[in-house]
């Protein structure tokens, strides 16, 4: 309780003095010695009480100060000692979490260098794989080569075997179904008085029609010593036109121009001129040339000559100018 009183009043200065004790002027009743003593000590006393005052106010005032800095540093002391502990566990942590990183980057580097490996491992592995994927391909492909070269002269002489087969088969299909075109006969009456001509019949003995024919003969007569001049230049009209057709088997009777004289006008016989032929002085030929398609639209053409034998009145074959084309018996 005199403590708390004591806190309202007024504070004192540490370095206030006491106050002064003033001594009236002058004092109606003059004191004694003793008097005095006794004020002197009832001051010393004041004096001294109000000094113990001070001081005990002063001790209370430091006693604050010396608790409030003790609560102060009380509580930094805790608030450092707290975070000092809380640094300490941060750093064990830290020291935890770095040994722990260590270990992980140590793992992880082994991780990888085996990765490495591995990857290493598998260039060689697909290297070599690489290798001898290419050598098998290569030996493959040789192979392959080989056996299609192989089978291409295989197949090449095959084809050639069926395409010469089939040539054949089909030459002799159409040879034996082509048409054939030939002289058949040839007639001729020497008669007094009248122009000689021949008679030539054509046959087909093909199996198919003679398509566009055209055919020139021509009734020569020369000297035993001369031969025919087998041209045809001289001959205003053929004996077929090119729109000619001879079916199979069908006989064409056509006539020659009858002899003629120098003026190429029909010559008259006499007897004598008969009797000339008769005795060889005069040899009469039947000559010409026939051109024709089968129906395969391959062309052909023969040529033929006959000479007149008086004794027994028929035409014989000639020596020459009997011939025919190549394709009569080959197609290509």
């Amino acid at each position: 309780m005199n403590g708390q009183n004591s806190d309202k009043k007024a504070p004192v200065s540490a370095n206030r003095m006491p106050p002064t004790v003033e001594t009236p002027a002058s004092d109606t009743n003059p004191k004694t010695p003793e008097d005095k003593i006794r004020d002197a000590l009832s001051k010393f006393e004041e004096l001294s009480a109000k000094l113990q005052q001070q001081g005990l106010e002063i001790q209370r005032r430091s006693f604050n100060w010396t608790r409030g800095v003790v609560v102060v540093t009380a509580v930094y002391t805790f608030f450092a000692a707290l975070q000092w502990w809380t640094m300490r566990s941060q750093l064990a942590e830290m020291h935890g979490t770095s040994v722990q990183t260590d270990k992980l980057i140590t793992a992880a580097n082994a991780i990888s260098d085996h990765q490495k490996q591995m990857v290493a491992d598998n260039k060689t592995n697909l290297a070599q794989n690489k290798a001898a994927i290419e050598n098998t391909l290569k030996e493959n492909r040789e192979e392959l080569a080989k056996l299609l070269g192989e089978n291409q002269n295989v197949l090449k002489t095959n084809l050639a075997q069926g395409r010469a087969a089939l040539d054949a088969s089909i030459n002799a299909s159409r040879l034996d179904q082509r048409a054939w075109l030939g002289v058949d006969n040839i007639k001729g009456e020497l008669v007094v008085g009248s122009p000689y001509k021949a008679d030539v019949s054509i046959r087909n003995t093909g199996k198919t029609p003679a398509l566009h024919v055209h055919a020139d003969f021509k009734l020569e007569v020369t000297r035993p010593t001369e031969k025919p001049s087998f041209k045809y230049d001289d001959i205003v009209v053929g004996v077929l036109d090119s729109r000619g057709v001879i079916a199979p088997t069908v006989p064409y009777h056509l006539s020659t121009f009858p002899i003629q004289d120098k003026a190429h006008r029909p010559l008259a016989m006499t007897q004598s001129y008969i009797d000339e032929i008769a005795n060889g002085s005069a040899l009469v030929w039947v000559h010409g040339r026939v051109e024709y398609k089968d129906v395969f639209r391959h062309p052909h053409w023969l040529t033929f000559c006959y000479l007149l034998s008086p004794q027994f009145k028929t035409f014989d074959v000639c020596n020459e100018h009997n011939d025919t084309d190549e394709t009569q018996l080959k197609y290509r």
